[in-house]
């Protein structure tokens, strides 16, 4: 069984998830971490959306919240839940990706895991 941490901070799009699914060749357990933000939906509403699209499509799926530095709580969960790897979601749009390009970055530099920056809802990945 492979293990994924997914760091969103938007729920995932089915393409994210067909993506995520068809990237492991066996079963998949993915917990899904969501940083609290005052903007956008609520990150609960985020989390329940996108853990429940995960399992429709066959994984085994939880996830959480966090109020702290998404960095920090991603870097606690993948060891807390032993993860394979971690893929970071970012939205679409370029001054978001500048922004939040730091995330990948910083995990990256404290993690000896492969860690993934995609743009959600597409094929776009970002080294």
């Amino acid at each position: 069984m492979s293990s994924l941490l997914v760091l969103t901070e938007n729920t995932l799009t089915q393409h994210d998830v067909d993506r995520i699914i068809g990237a492991h060749d066996e079963t998949l357990r993915v917990h899904v971490l969501v940083p609290e933000s005052p903007e956008g939906p609520p990150a609960e509403q985020v989390l329940e959306t996108s853990v429940n699209m995960l399992r429709d499509s066959g994984a085994t799926a939880e996830g959480s919240t966090t109020p702290h530095d998404p960095v920090v709580a991603t870097e606690a969960a993948a060891t807390a839940y032993d993860v394979d790897d971690v893929w970071v979601i970012t939205e679409p749009h370029l001054v978001a990706d500048f922004l939040r390009r730091d995330w990948a970055t910083r995990i990256r530099a404290n993690l000896q895991l492969p860690v993934l920056h995609v743009i959600g809802g597409t094929d776009e990945v970002i080294n």
